[in-house]
């Protein structure tokens, strides 16, 4: 067989049957090194999520660790390709172009509560409730709005058509904001585009201050201090209220909502008091239905998706943080592989490509990359 008909067929494989085939000889090892790292085959979310799981489950990851300017709390972080985001109580936020070895902070009037990246547009909020929106690739401010009157909590960049995917230009985003207001708010661009300025599209509202928020297709979940999560539909008439779910009733109290996770078919949800709670969407009603409680060490801190299934943890207690990688399966999670988190306690996390991102209490933000196995 030629190298090229062998090629074709090393496309088709799956992870542990390219693994196999590498075994046989050295031109079916160097033909899947090929398919491996080629962008056809990796383009392919089940391919990629196997080389993923397998990186971090055989130790296969680098390590890199970035120190902000005044060593002060990073309250949240970013990543979004080569680019790395995050914000703290230094009134900065600071932009690591990872590509090329670059920094640039961005100085604000109040201590950065929360950040978020896609397709070149960064946007901030802070303890004023002004939401700025940044140029990644000039770092010059493009618009600035008063989009909450007190504290922003969380900003997600979310498309704005369900069919829309990460390929879409930078038109087709819509930011969603939440604050101590307990607003919840989506915004889209100035008819002549985010340099123009934001306008408010919809707004929901919580009863309480909203502490987290996050996206997935057109599913977006919001946490508040009065323990509950709403899940809202977005469709071409705007949000609508999907799901209520009070984390009130499976605690022993009223625990307000510290962070929520989504993806497409799981939510996770934790309150501070340590409770973690995972649910599974149902195929028929399309509501989340909370099967499975995390057993995390200490008190979950943040959390976020890395994958359809695979989620990554932050969790402390005493001095000791850990961070965990599990597997989510009908009604139960396992742990994939357990991580050295920095010494002191991680207060925000983020995972986009395969690459996780975490920022603590002394200034410092860590980056973990997952290699090739082959």
């Amino acid at each position: 067989m030629d190298a090229d008909a062998l090629r074709l067929c090393f496309e088709f494989l799956r992870l542990p049957d390219l693994m196999r085939a590498s075994c046989v000889n050295r031109e079916f090892r160097r033909t899947a090194r090929e398919v491996l790292h080629s962008p056809e085959w990796l383009r392919c979310p089940w391919n990629l999520q196997a080389v993923q799981r397998k990186c971090w489950t055989s130790g296969r990851f680098s390590r890199r660790s970035f120190s902000t300017a005044a060593l002060n709390d990073v309250f949240c972080v970013c990543i979004d390709g080569h680019v790395l985001a995050s914000g703290g109580l230094d009134r900065r936020a600071q932009l690591w172009d990872l590509k090329a070895s670059t920094v640039t902070s961005l100085t604000h009037s109040s201590p950065v509560r929360c950040v978020t990246l896609r397709h070149g547009l960064l946007a901030t909020g802070c303890d004023e409730g002004r939401v700025r929106l940044y140029s990644v690739e000039t770092a010059r401010l493009l618009a600035t709005t008063q989009s909450h009157a007190f504290a922003i909590t969380a900003l997600k960049w979310q498309c704005s058509s369900p069919a829309d995917d990460e390929r879409v230009g930078r038109e087709s985003m819509e930011l969603l904001s939440a604050g101590v207001d307990r607003h919840l708010r989506r915004w889209g661009s100035a008819p002549a585009g985010w340099a123009a300025g934001l306008r408010c599209l919809q707004e929901a509202k919580h009863k309480r201050v909203i502490r987290s928020l996050d996206c997935a297709s057109n599913l977006i979940a919001s946490g508040s201090d009065d323990g509950v999560v709403k899940v809202w539909l977005r469709t071409a008439e705007g949000l609508g209220l999907l799901q209520l779910i009070s984390l009130a009733d499976r605690t022993e109290d009223s625990s307000a909502v510290r962070t929520v996770a989504l993806a497409a078919d799981h939510l996770v949800a934790a309150t501070m008091r340590g409770g973690v709670f995972v649910g599974r969407r149902s195929r028929r009603s399309g509501l989340f239905n909370l099967t499975a409680r995390l057993p995390c060490p200490g008190v979950l801190q943040a959390v976020a998706f890395c994958g359809p299934s695979t989620l990554i943890t932050a969790s402390g207690r005493r001095g000791t943080n850990q961070l965990q990688m599990w597997a989510l399966v009908e009604k139960s999670a396992h742990v994939i592989t357990r991580l050295d988190g920095p010494m002191c306690l991680v207060l925000s996390l983020s995972a986009h490509a395969g690459r996780i991102v975490c920022g603590d209490q002394s200034g410092q933000v860590q980056l973990w990359e997952p290699s090739i196995p082959l």
